[in-house]
């Protein structure tokens, strides 16, 4: 959905193109925000996934990256795209 909302406003964005998971994680992290110390953990937790590169930023709290979640993507729809667009991109994602 993201992706057709991006195309019909002419942005241009590819979104989670990526070349390994690795690299994946960093352009999702890009868009969405780093992961919580919990979202970490299940990650790390998953098996058969190679994200160890993933890392908490020191002193940083979880409530801090929830509220800089989606600030990338935020900005750019931002006064473009309907709020409750937004936060059904934000729920989905």
């Amino acid at each position: 959905m993201l992706k057709l909302l991006l195309r019909y406003l002419n942005k241009k964005v590819t979104l989670f193109e990526a070349k390994n998971t690795n690299h994946l994680c960093k352009i999702i992290m890009e868009y969405i925000g780093e992961p919580t110390r919990y979202e970490l953990k299940e990650m790390l937790a998953t098996p058969g996934k190679d994200i160890m590169s993933l890392s908490i930023k020191q002193g940083v709290s979880d409530e801090e990256i929830l509220r800089k979640r989606f600030k990338k993507l935020d900005a750019m729809l931002k006064n473009i795209v309907p709020d409750n667009c937004i936060d059904f991109i934000h729920q989905v994602l």
